[in-house]
């Protein structure tokens, strides 16, 4: 059986051909729980997605959905949010109420990064409100 050919990325995609993805899917983005999110939900929604598959050493050993997200990231690095005045916070509380993501630890105590998980309570969520 020949070998399978790693997938490469289209010229317009990346700037290289070593970058991550973030992968979303038709029924997610499609989803009516997503269509009520604002735009800078759905922007944190992505960039945590690419959290997700750009790190490498994972913060809860064996599980490959978890992640974290801290400060630095949504303010220096992705530049979702242009200041600390609680917008990421509300908005990451709400993709933690319609189910897209669990947050696993807080490192607002111990001043460490918060952890996160992907989840699919979206669906379910989703099914709920649908259905009454």
């Amino acid at each position: 059986m020949p070998r399978k050919q790693p997938f490469k990325k289209q010229p317009f995609e990346v700037l290289k051909q070593n970058e991550v993805s973030a992968n979303l899917y038709e029924g997610m983005l499609t989803s009516e729980i997503y269509y009520t999110m604002t735009d800078k939900q759905k922007t944190l929604l992505t960039y945590m997605k690419l959290q997700m598959y750009a790190e490498h050493k994972k913060p809860v050993p064996n599980d490959k959905t978890t992640f974290s997200f801290n400060r630095h990231k949504w303010l220096e690095k992705y530049h979702i949010y242009s200041s600390d005045n609680g917008a990421f916070y509300r908005d990451r509380d709400v993709l933690i109420e319609r189910g897209f993501i669990e947050l696993i630890q807080s490192g607002k105590i111990t001043r460490s990064k918060n952890i996160y998980r992907f989840s699919d309570k979206w669906k379910y969520i989703q099914n709920t409100e649908r259905n009454g």
